[in-house]
């Protein structure tokens, strides 16, 4: 979860160009720093900016990304990854 904070921070610095009310969190997951990437890839293809946080402490390995805010018919491209259920 530290390193989906890490993310959304990010995102926030790079891509919010001004805020617009209140924004929602949501938390998905992948299996591994593959699906992290390929994820990125397909946002990016779609015109979905997203940040991916790399973690220092593990070799500067992707570890999560965080999307730009999304509207409604953008965020419907996520509900291909299940959200995260904690551990």
């Amino acid at each position: 979860m530290c390193q989906a904070v890490h993310a959304a921070h990010e995102s926030g610095i790079h891509l919010v160009d001004k805020p617009n009310g209140i924004s929602s969190v949501v938390v998905c997951s992948v299996q591994s720093e593959d699906d992290i990437l390929k994820a990125d890839f397909d946002l990016k293809r779609r015109g979905i900016r997203s940040v991916v946080f790399r973690e220092p402490d593990l070799g500067d390995r992707a570890t999560a990304l965080a999307t730009e805010p999304l509207d409604e018919g953008s965020r419907k491209f996520l509900s291909r990854y299940p959200l995260w259920k904690g551990a």
